[in-house]
């Protein structure tokens, strides 16, 4: 599918040979965050990201907590994403379809990780934009098994979240459209469009409603406020580089 294609330096689909408004695109979202909505498969839904800690297999506890890496914890509607802040390491993709396990890990005296950590074993995973090189994707398919743990927040309202995303891909296609969309209303239905954004308090506000932002390949979805000055855009989640779009009429 075209939104997850990889293009190498040398190819003739590399950044020097695509049209000029797509290259910048892609260059000035990947210079502050890798993540992209173009890193998802074809109708795939980002929701939101937590601050996260990724601990690498190791021989030891000790070793993987050494080793450990800082970033941010992506959650989508068919998969998870690590995006490490140092940009040396690779983003690391899991779909859903592919996880035999996700859980919470079971805690004990002696551990050395934190008590919010869950663990996660794939049968397979995807890594992209290693040293945040426009690269073909690297499959990985081998059994691995993921330690995070959460920087802030409730592990398990986070965990309960990804289970039930977990287990909607294994159900029917018809009844994993209706999980996910029912996630999806539930998350949308709970989000408003934020007037402090207004330009003007005084601006009249006509209408507001839902709306997708659509950019070459993929669409984001969010709030729409018409106002009698303006319309603006606010996503429901912080992939956009800026948190609401104004146009004026």
């Amino acid at each position: 599918q075209k939104n997850n294609m990889a293009y190498h330096k040398n190819s003739p689909w590399s950044q020097a040979n695509l049209p000029h408004t797509l290259v910048t695109q892609r260059s000035s979202s990947i210079n502050s965050e890798r993540f992209s909505l173009l890193l998802l498969e074809f109708g795939e839904i980002y929701f939101e990201d937590f601050s996260a800690i990724y601990y690498p297999m190791a021989p030891s506890e000790a070793e993987s907590v050494e080793i450990k890496q800082r970033g941010r914890l992506k959650l989508c509607s068919q998969s998870i994403l690590f995006d490490p802040l140092d940009f040396t390491y690779p983003i690391i993709k899991v779909s859903f379809k592919d996880c035999k396990t996700i859980k919470l890990l079971k805690h004990e005296t002696s551990s050395k990780f934190p008590e919010n950590t869950f663990v996660m074993v794939a049968t397979q995973l995807t890594e992209m934009l290693e040293w945040n090189i426009i690269a073909p994707f690297k499959f990985v398919k081998e059994e691995r098994r993921l330690l995070f743990s959460l920087t802030y927040g409730s592990i398990d309202s986070v965990l309960s979240q990804i289970i039930t995303l977990e287990h909607a891909v294994r159900l029917p296609r018809a009844d994993q459209h209706a999980v996910i969309e029912n996630v999806v209303i539930t998350r949308q239905s709970q989000v408003s469009f934020n007037t402090s954004w207004l330009e003007n308090l005084y601006e009249e506000q006509v209408l507001e409603t839902y709306g997708e932002r659509v950019t070459p390949l993929v669409s984001n979805p969010g709030r729409i406020m018409l106002t009698s000055s303006r319309i603006y855009f606010q996503p429901f989640n912080n992939v956009e580089v800026d948190p609401v779009v104004k146009l004026e009429l």
